[in-house]
């Protein structure tokens, strides 16, 4: 197993996370839709790919990223390209002629030209004359009428609250809650072998909170994916330094995962980065001492790319003024502390009710920025993070 940094780790690559995806099954079979909750990096994607590459016999994945769709119609070309493109498109239409002959139909309605990888392909007519149907209207009548046999059918939709952000930010609220309530009526209508998960890096309910009620949102079952437990966090560290022909001291592994606290997979890929790196600078076994020069190495300028996100993402996180200062100065006060008491964290937002304070706070938890416990405040949850945003604004 590879130590793969920064890009989505596949196949052989993939770190197995056998419960989760148990987990993620059994809701699928029980017929629901999800909404997978986890800060950025904790392994979301990484999961949603595993699945797509292994599926379990009668499962289908269809992953699709919208995080830079800013339109409705746009969003609909996306996720309907990316379906009817699909491996398990193509491998049903292969089986039954009928199938090909809908798809075909389906295409000739767009008014643009698509080419599936699987054969087939379609153009707006030279003349005009046809009346050309929305990609919303035709992804409507696919969800309706595609008939998957006794197959099941995922589309997973990355980024989804951010999508719904970036329709917000570009046509007011109005349409995007409109877009959010024909989304729920597409699931609630769709074909039984059609199944959706959705999920992104911001939280959906906080970004639902600010146009309307959660009802846009209650018919989806909410898995969260956790961190590594401790023994997966240690597996994961002994295969990938074993990958490499790494030795160490035993120790080395327990300490290192004590100081990272929050045993997400890239924080845990991104030490393990750079141990290595030290074993080859000078061959030598790796003791505890190396987890210190590692977690230094780690905060180094050139690994700003894997964090500068959880800076600069408060300015679309936060658009009010108010809410931004509270969040930077909680933020502070949990970089030099070991914890933020409630009272402190009340002081800090006296210019803000309480409801926007609870708000913030919140959106900050989802974000993986801070963790709670309710006898002793706020801390940060990653050791890298606060290490880091110690130096952000040193």
């Amino acid at each position: 197993m590879r130590n793969v940094v920064g890009q989505t780790p596949r196949g052989a690559d993939f770190f197995p996370r056998e419960k989760i995806i148990a987990k993620i099954y059994r809701h699928l079979d029980a017929g629901a839709h999800l909404f997978l909750a986890a800060p950025r990096r904790v392994g979301k994607t990484s999961i949603m790919r595993a699945m797509e590459d292994r599926p379990r016999d009668g499962y289908h994945f269809v992953y699709v990223i919208t995080e830079s769709i800013h339109d409705v119609e746009e969003y609909y070309s996306k996720v309907l390209t990316a379906v009817l493109a699909s491996d398990a498109i193509g491998a049903l239409a292969k089986k039954r002629d009928s199938l090909k002959k809908q798809i075909q139909e389906w295409l000739g309605n767009l008014s643009v030209s698509i080419k599936l990888p699987w054969g087939l392909e379609a153009s707006l007519n030279a003349d005009g004359t046809k009346e050309n149907k929305s990609f919303q209207t035709t992804f409507e009548e696919v969800l309706a009428r595609l008939d998957t046999g006794e197959d099941t059918i995922v589309v997973m939709v990355d980024e989804f609250p951010q999508t719904v952000e970036n329709i917000r930010e570009k046509h007011g609220n109005l349409v995007a809650e409109q877009f959010l309530r024909i989304n729920r009526e597409q699931r609630q209508t769709t074909n039984a072998r059609i199944r959706f998960i959705l999920t992104g890096s911001i939280g959906l309910p906080a970004v639902v909170k600010k146009l309307t009620s959660d009802s846009v949102i209650n018919d989806l079952t909410v898995v969260e994916i956790p961190a590594l437990s401790e023994d997966e966090a240690r597996k994961m560290t002994e295969t990938l330094l074993g990958y490499y022909h790494i030795r160490y001291q035993p120790e080395m592994i327990d300490y290192l995962l004590q100081k990272l606290k929050w045993l997400i997979p890239f924080h845990v890929q991104l030490s393990v980065h750079e141990l290595i790196d030290i074993y080859e600078s000078n061959g030598k076994i790796l003791e505890t001492a190396d987890v210190d020069k590692a977690f230094k190495s780690v905060l180094h300028l050139r690994n700003d790319i894997y964090f500068n996100h959880y800076y600069t993402r408060l300015n679309d996180s936060f658009p009010q003024k108010e809410h931004k200062q509270f969040a930077l100065d909680l933020l502070q006060q949990a970089a030099t502390s070991d914890w933020v008491a409630p009272e402190v964290v009340r002081d800090l937002s006296k210019k803000l009710s309480a409801q926007e304070r609870d708000a913030v706070i919140e959106a900050l938890l989802y974000d993986g920025y801070l963790v709670a416990d309710n006898g002793k405040g706020y801390r940060f949850h990653s050791a890298l993070l606060q290490q880091w945003w110690i130096k952000k604004q040193g």
